[in-house]
């Protein structure tokens, strides 16, 4: 295993809060964890690191929707997204899980239609914040896939990176299968400046051709509306903002794949414009758990200056 992995904490009774009515601020740590409303009143978790460093996470599907540092935000949220609770968040971090893409399933899968937990939170000795949500099976989920699961999400917040673990854990008498990404919306200042540096060797499934290609750039200009799932693809992964004169850095760990997506003018507004999604993914071999065992994933961001 990766030695940065970092072990996910030990299970702990987890609450439910699916209305900012319910807020259940003794998960609150001044100045640093603050369980709060947000649009629509939907409930969400503000994580403050000491350095100024912020990010913010739904409960409604785990959607992280924010991460600022040095004043600068880095993901981008739809304009047009729902906060009434009845659709996923779009944009920020949705986690596509146990599906990616279309299928028997809702499109990608039914994790960011749920409400998550919050199962604890808090600060290290480094002054990491944290926070884990989880999500377990019930009646709506085993209507579309009936399998009892444990799903948690590990939030870490430093000074320069943010840092997410995704453990899936069976809890079922018998084996399922399932594929995962975290399918993260990178702003950027102009998508027609932005390249993607990494991907260059690898075998890609066009999705909008239905062909299999070898990606021959590096680094890949976005030029075009581009939906393509790199297999097999490196830990480490950029993106190149040109226009704002810098970088974002992808590492992942235990996701083989990973994603590149814009819709280019097919979107609903302008705001096609300013993001890029790459998304750490396993989707070209599915996950098989055995009943009791757990599959774990991460993926850490960063930035840096260029010229």
């Amino acid at each position: 295993p990766d030695p940065s992995f970092v072990a996910p904490r030990p299970f702990a009774p987890a609450v439910v809060c699916s209305s900012a009515t319910e807020l259940p601020t003794k998960f609150n740590v001044a100045g640093r964890v603050s369980v709060e409303k947000g649009e629509g009143g939907l409930p969400k978790v503000v994580l403050t690191h000491e350095s100024g460093s912020k990010a913010e996470v739904y409960l409604l599907g785990a959607c992280v929707t924010s991460w600022k540092k040095d004043f600068v935000e880095y993901l981008l949220v739809s304009d047009t997204a729902t906060w009434d609770g009845t659709k996923p968040i779009r944009g920020g971090i949705p986690i596509c899980w146990p599906q990616f893409g279309p299928g028997p399933l809702p499109q990608h899968g039914f994790a960011r239609n749920e409400t998550f937990a919050i199962a604890s939170s808090g600060v290290d000795k480094e002054g990491t914040v944290s926070v884990v949500l989880e999500l377990t099976d019930n009646a709506a989920t085993r209507a579309l896939w009936d399998f009892p699961f444990r799903l948690t999400y590990t939030l870490l917040l430093t000074k320069g990176d943010l840092r997410m673990e995704l453990k899936a854990t069976n809890t079922a008498e018998k084996a399922f299968s399932f594929a995962a990404a975290l399918h993260t919306y990178f702003q950027v200042l102009d998508v027609k400046q932005a390249q993607v540096r990494g991907l260059k060797g690898l075998t890609l499934l066009n999705k909008l051709t239905g062909a299999e290609e070898t990606e021959a750039a590096d680094p890949k200009a976005i030029s075009g509306p581009v939906d393509s799932v790199y297999y097999k693809s490196p830990a480490e992964l950029r993106i190149l903002d040109r226009a704002a004169k810098r970088g974002i850095v992808l590492r992942k760990y235990n996701f083989s794949d990973a994603v590149v997506w814009n819709p280019w003018d097919s979107w609903a507004s302008a705001e096609w414009g300013k993001f890029v999604c790459l998304e750490a993914a396993q989707v070209g071999s599915p996950v098989t758990l055995a009943p009791g065992k757990s599959w774990e994933a991460w993926q850490v961001l960063s930035t840096y200056a260029i010229a």
